[in-house]
Order: structure tokens, then C-alpha cells, then sequence
């Protein structure tokens, strides 16, 4: 009798974990750990530009959950700045350059370049999520 006992619960937690699985969310994953805000990614990436004229369509940056996933409720506040050592060394960013995301976003609409070079970079950090660099683009002369 205990065997079958010993058999029978096992087989209950697994039938009710089966059963509920899509309806219960998980606070943790088995091999990551909990579900934590972890990083930053360009999800839209800046595109050539002219100097003083804003980067259009605009910067965006996502925050990355520890499984890569976008973390929708993050709402950490975003710093973009040009990567040492890429365009013009005298350039300057303009524009609004810190953004809260919204639903894991934040979107840089009115950020420029002031001076034309070539290879610029940009880096978007945020505290305790690390920092991101962006593709190089150009930016021309107006």
C-alpha cells in the first residue's frame, strides 16, 4: 500500500501542474532564475542622417527580460550618448537624450548630431541593465 501511495501523489502534482499550466504565470524559470529586467537592444536602429536635422524615423530601445524577451513593464529610464572614438570627435548629441520606456520602450524621436562623420555609434545605458550599442551610420553635411 505505501507504494502505491508514494506513486499516486507524484502523478497528482503532475496531472494539476499539466492542467494549469497555461493559466497560472510563472514568477520563476527553471534554468534562469526569476524573471528580471536584464538588458538593452536597439529596436529601431538610428539610419543616416544630416547634421542638426533629427534622426529620423527615431531611435528606439528596448528593455530585455533574462530570457530576451521584452520586459512590457519595464519602465527604466534610457540614456543615449555617442560612442567614443566613432564620427567626429567634437560632435555633440542633441535633442531629448533620456527617455522613460513605456511598455519596455523608450523612443528617441527629436535626437540629432550636430557635426557630419562617418562610422558614429550610439550607446544607450540604464542602470542595472548594462548599456546597448546601435549599428554605425553616417551622418552627412547639410
Amino acid at each position: 500500500m505505501p507504494t502505491r501511495l508514494a506513486l499516486a501523489r507524484p502523478l497528482a502534482a503532475a496531472v494539476l501542474a499539466a492542467a494549469f499550466a497555461g493559466c497560472i504565470p510563472m514568477a520563476t524559470l527553471p534554468d534562469e532564475g526569476p524573471l528580471r529586467p536584464s538588458g538593452l537592444t536597439f529596436s529601431l536602429e538610428p539610419e543616416n542622417s544630416v547634421a542638426g536635422a533629427p534622426i529620423s524615423p527615431g531611435v528606439a530601445v528596448t528593455v530585455l527580460y533574462n530570457t530576451g524577451d521584452t520586459a512590457f513593464v519595464s519602465t527604466a529610464t534610457i540614456s543615449l550618448s555617442i560612442e567614443l572614438g566613432t564620427g567626429n570627435p567634437k560632435a555633440r548629441l542633441h535633442g531629448d537624450t533620456v527617455q522613460a520606456a513605456v511598455n519596455g520602450t523608450a523612443m528617441f524621436s527629436n535626437v540629432s548630431i550636430d557635426s557630419a562623420g562617418a562610422g558614429y555609434r550610439l550607446i544607450a545605458s540604464s542602470n542595472g541593465l548594462g548599456a546597448a550599442q546601435s549599428d554605425a551610420f553616417d551622418v552627412a553635411h547639410p
